[in-house]
């Protein structure tokens, strides 16, 4: 499993909080963004490859970053497929993206709504 902790430049980020089913990880990690405190970066795992990663994603101002909201809502994001949002959406998808879309979408849009459907 690669590190819970991110560098990003100079700065070292630590995972805040850790969301795990199967072989399913996210880690969600407090960017420390001063002019934006609804910014959280994340990383996200599959069979502990790294599948999504980013610094860009904004929580509703009413959560916090470490909650069951914030990791509902950002699952639900990095589970789309194809005829879930417009073709453009998946534009900048690798290949690996992609194919855990295709393949794996499905069925962690089934363990987010079991876990977390009061949120979405």
């Amino acid at each position: 499993m690669q590190s819970r902790t991110k560098r990003k430049g100079n700065d070292m980020w630590q995972a805040i909080r850790t969301w795990n089913c199967g072989k399913y990880t996210l880690d969600i990690y407090d960017v420390d963004d001063e002019k934006d405190r609804t910014r959280v970066g994340y990383r996200f795992f599959y069979d502990d490859e790294l599948i999504f990663e980013g610094d860009n994603y904004r929580i509703s101002v009413f959560d916090k970053k470490d909650d069951d909201a914030t990791i509902a809502t950002l699952l639900s994001f990095l589970s789309l497929r194809k005829g879930d949002t417009n073709k453009e959406y998946f534009d900048n998808y690798t290949e690996k993206q992609l194919a855990f879309s295709e393949e794996h979408g499905e069925e962690l849009s089934i363990i987010i709504y079991d876990q977390f459907g009061e949120y979405l």
